[in-house]
């Protein structure tokens, strides 16, 4: 069982971070000492680990002083040529080459089940670093678009949209809770929807948290299908 030094996140956290994933056939139970030992060797701060979602699992892991901080869900919807999409005219296209605050709060918002928020070892604003970082590289990047519902400085809804044929992928979605109930987020969806099939995409991913269960029966109307599931674990080593 080896484990692959992440570069990009070593350096964007300032530590040595690194990951490794199991199988459903690997015994994760005997596997797990050798593998907190190589890390601790490495001088690793933080490892990443992925497991398949199994009795047991959960356990094992916080016994040998991993921390759950997710249960990854993988989901995915087929674009079909000649199915009706909803109107999207509150939807409009970002039109700053930067992100406001306003942007930069609903991006924090489309993280706020994410590991990253979860984890509270965090302690030098990674995860409000990272989600800025994120929603800056897709106003930067020509195979994203950009979405929102209300105006650049004060957006009411956010969904940034990476197209990479066949399938596009949902990057960052999030509305503000006053507008929850209004269909902003179904209309977001449908415009991801034309946008993708105009492209010449015939998938729809993204993923999500389980434990997001409002997130989960939303895309599950919108007809999304689980594709895999896993569960994430931290481990922390001392500095």
């Amino acid at each position: 069982m080896n484990i692959e030094i992440l570069p990009w996140d070593s350096d964007f956290f300032g530590y040595l971070v690194g990951r490794c994933v199991f199988s459903p056939n690997d015994d994760i139970a005997l596997l797990l000492p050798r593998l907190l030992d190589q890390a601790q060797r490495a001088q690793l701060r933080l490892l990443y680990v992925y497991t398949p979602v199994q009795p047991g699992i959960i356990k094992t892991m916080e016994t040998n002083g991993g921390l759950w901080v997710d249960r990854k869900v993988f989901l995915c919807r087929a674009l079909e040529n000649n199915a009706p999409l909803l109107s999207t005219q509150k939807v409009r296209e970002y039109n700053l080459p930067y992100p406001t605050a306003g942007l930069e709060s609903l991006a924090l918002l489309s993280g706020s089940h994410s590991r990253f928020c979860r984890d509270k070892h965090f302690r030098n604003r990674e995860f409000e670093r990272l989600y800025y970082h994120w929603i800056a590289q897709c106003l930067k990047s020509t195979d994203t678009q950009v979405w929102i519902c209300g105006n650049e400085h004060q957006p009411e809804a956010l969904l940034a949209l990476r197209l990479a044929p066949p399938t596009a992928y949902v990057e960052l979605i999030a509305v503000t809770s006053s507008e929850w109930g209004r269909g902003i987020g179904k209309q977001l969806m449908h415009k991801a929807y034309a946008c993708a099939r105009g492209a010449g995409c015939r998938y729809i991913r993204l993923n999500t948290q389980y434990h997001n269960q409002q997130a989960m029966r939303f895309y599950k109307k919108e007809g999304f299908q689980t594709e895999k599931e896993n569960y994430v674990f931290h481990f922390w080593f001392p500095e």
